[in-house]
């Protein structure tokens, strides 16, 4: 009985019950759980993404109302977007590495008077651009702004317009860019159109002009064409010292104001051109064997000099032509050169390296120049195009002569009056005739006899070879000569005035005379009444010359009358002041004044020329045949750099003083500078008064 009662009694779970429960309890709880898990992380993610978009819109209000008021500036360079005003001045700086946009304040016109400096604006910024190019034009910019917290990020664009009038403030230019080349490198004759465009304005015309050279003429022009500039190089261009022209080009666009243009900018237009030669020393190479003699071998290399002569990586300089080109040229004067020289290497006479040998030996008068000659100036040489043009903008070459070494009997120093004696004894020239061609012994009575025959023979030629007598190198019959006596007969002036004055010559004189032997017969020599071929002279009856160049630049004269330019009384080379038989006629009341450009000569230091202003000036009246020299008043002025010749000046004569007082006084005076010279034995000397350089003529009257 008792049994059966607690087996009816059983009211608790199995395990398998409690395992089932807690199983379902779980079930719900994840369920649960996970809701209410989303339920947070969504409303978490959602006032992240609107505290972004609020601190964007907070930073993006307070720079527009900044734009706003902002009326002289509005720029950004990528890392500060400076906001400025009449009053205050605005700096936003991004700091990428924090990710932060911090304000400063500050006034416009005492910087120093800060407002605020480095306040935090925003935060989570992973982006600020700015483009505030058309600020200027259309007074707007433009704003990109990205913000980032976590994983959520936002990027706005925004577009901003100031309320001010473009003209307050600071008056404002409107932006403008002229696209072209820098710099291009053209040639002589060239021809070539520089690409232009104009960006920003509406007006996108624009104007181009070759600027000014100080103290040199322009050889050249620039034309606006549909797409750029046509510029066209003239021959004898050479860019003055900087070998440059520079082009202007201007804008047609103008600023807000309508006072200057939007943009102009300078493009320098370089110009190549072969100058110089720079030539070495003829060498001796074949062994065995003496300089001038048959059989000689010689070296001689050249190398042309100029401005730009490499070649530029711009699209001009695509058909470029190498400039330093050598061909070269042989001169034996009235002789073939081809009956002396043998060209070995190279072939055809081009390169900058010569090997010849001599066929027979130079003597006597004979020689054989060796020229070389830069081809670049000369355009197309046979079918060879060697420069860009083809055209030819001048001859540049450089010379040695293979000739026996001759006497140089005197240097001359010349100016435009120059006169000169015979350096030789021609006496014993003629006893030396004698004896060779006639039988007897000289008899020291008899003599010249009737002297000379009246005529006597010039020729020259200047050591550069870009210059010579007519006829050269035959004789010039001489305009002037006088005496019976070998000290008594001279050359005048009016045998020189030919020469160009700046440079160096080898000058040759030959009298023609005649004398009386013992048998009272008339002898001649040379026989020829007319000027002698070249070959037909003993070279001892040759008197020789160095005449080495030295010159003023005159400019322009004063005179009671007025003041005129000097250019038509210049004399060959711009460098004299009229001659003797046409000199420069000045109204002799008062002062008299006469003012130089420049002077030139390699030889003459800035001391040299002071000295030749202040101590050798002197002036001379011409009366007869000869000149007395007068004394005269003077006053110089002279200006220089530190390094260069004195390269202004001015000359004052006072003629109504003692040496030049007096109606008797009128007539042809000859006014002469004269400076130290260095010789070729490396020697300073002053040049003879009467054949200095810078030599002015001048016929003083009453009135003109």
């Amino acid at each position: 009985m008792i049994r059966k009662r607690m087996r009816g009694d059983n009211r608790g779970l199995t395990l398998i019950e409690l395992i089932c429960a807690v199983a379902i309890l779980s079930i719900i709880t994840a369920t649960v759980s996970g809701a209410m898990i989303v339920a947070t992380n969504s409303y978490r993610s959602g006032t992240t993404e609107a505290a972004l978009q609020q601190e964007a819109q907070f930073t993006a209000n307070t720079i527009e109302s900044l734009i706003v008021d902002a009326t002289n500036e509005v720029t950004f360079d990528g890392t500060v977007l400076k906001i400025r005003n009449t009053d205050y001045t605005y700096e936003i700086t991004y700091n990428s590495g924090d990710k932060t946009l911090k304000y400063n304040q500050y006034s416009t016109n005492t910087p120093s008077n800060v407002i605020a400096s480095d306040a935090l604006l925003a935060e989570h910024v992973n982006k600020f651009v700015v483009d505030a190019s058309e600020f200027n034009t259309a007074r707007n910019i433009t704003m990109t702004l990205d913000m980032q917290n976590n994983d959520r990020k936002i990027s706005t664009n925004y577009s901003f317009t100031s309320r001010n009038d473009p003209n307050a403030g600071t008056p404002l230019l409107v932006t403008a860019n002229i696209n072209c080349l820098d710099y291009i490198v053209l040639e002589p004759l060239q021809e070539y159109t520089l690409s232009v465009s104009v960006v920003g304005p509406t007006n996108t015309s624009f104007t181009a002009e070759l600027l000014p050279e100080e103290d040199n003429s322009i050889y050249a022009s620039a034309t606006v064409v549909p797409g750029g500039v046509k510029l066209n190089i003239g021959a004898t261009e050479d860019g003055a010292s900087d070998a440059m022209l520079r082009l202007k080009i201007t804008t047609n666009a103008r600023n807000s104001l309508g006072t200057a243009p939007l943009k102009e900018k300078i493009v320098e237009v370089r110009i190549r051109r072969i100058l110089d030669i720079d030539l070495s020393s003829l060498n001796l190479v074949a062994n065995g064997t003496e300089s001038l003699k048959q059989g000689a071998e010689y070296t001689i290399s050249a190398e042309p000099t100029g401005s730009n002569l490499n070649q530029e990586a711009g699209e001009f300089d695509r058909d470029y032509v190498e400039p330093r080109t050598i061909r070269w040229r042989f001169d034996a004067g009235s002789e073939n050169w081809n009956d002396y020289i043998e060209v070995l290497d190279p072939p055809n006479s081009q390169g900058k390296d010569l090997h010849f040998k001599l066929k027979k030996t130079i003597t006597g008068s004979s020689y054989v120049d060796i020229i070389a000659v830069a081809m670049h100036p000369e355009g197309t040489v046979g079918a060879l195009q060697t420069n860009k043009t083809g055209g030819t903008y001048g001859v540049v070459e450089k010379s040695v002569r293979l000739k026996d070494n001759e006497t140089v009997h005197a240097n001359l120093f010349r100016g435009n009056d120059c006169e000169v004696k015979y350096p030789q004894n021609y006496e014993e020239l003629i006893k030396e005739e004698y004896k060779e061609n006639h039988s007897g012994n000289w008899d020291e009575s008899y003599g010249y006899g009737g002297g000379y025959t009246g005529n006597s023979y010039i020729r020259y030629k200047s050591t550069d070879g870009t210059h010579t007598s007519p006829g050269y190198p035959n004789w010039t019959l001489a305009l002037s000569m006088g005496g019976n006596n070998p000290d008594q007969v001279e050359y005048k002036s009016f045998d020189f005035e030919g020469m160009r004055y700046t440079l160096d010559y080898d000058l040759e004189l030959l009298p023609s005379f005649k004398y009386i032997d013992k048998n009272n017969r008339q002898h001649y020599y040379p026989e020829a009444a007319t000027p002698p071929a070249a070959a037909d002279i003993d070279q001892k009856y040759i008197t020789k010359m160095k005449v080495l160049g030295f010159s003023y630049q005159f400019e322009a004269c004063k005179d009671a009358v007025g003041t005129r330019n000097l250019s038509s009384y210049l004399t060959a080379g711009g460098t004299g002041v009229g001659t003797e038989r046409d000199p420069l006629t000045l109204v002799k009341q008062g002062e008299v004044e006469i003012s130089f450009k420049n002077m030139v000569g390699a030889e003459a230091t800035r001391g040299a020329v002071k000295d030749a202003f202040e101590n050798r000036t002197k002036m001379y009246r011409k009366v007869g045949d000869g000149w007395d020299e007068v004394s005269i008043g003077k006053e110089f002025s002279y200006w220089s750099d530190d390094n260069r010749y004195w390269t202004e000046g001015k000359i004052k004569i006072y003629t109504q003083n003692a040496g030049l007082a007096g109606n008797d006084k009128y007539g042809l005076y000859k006014l002469v500078m004269t400076p130290t010279i260095q010789g070729p034995d490396g020697v300073e000397t002053y040049a003879d008064e009467r054949t200095g350089r810078g030599i002015i003529y001048i016929d003083f009257q009453a009135s003109r």
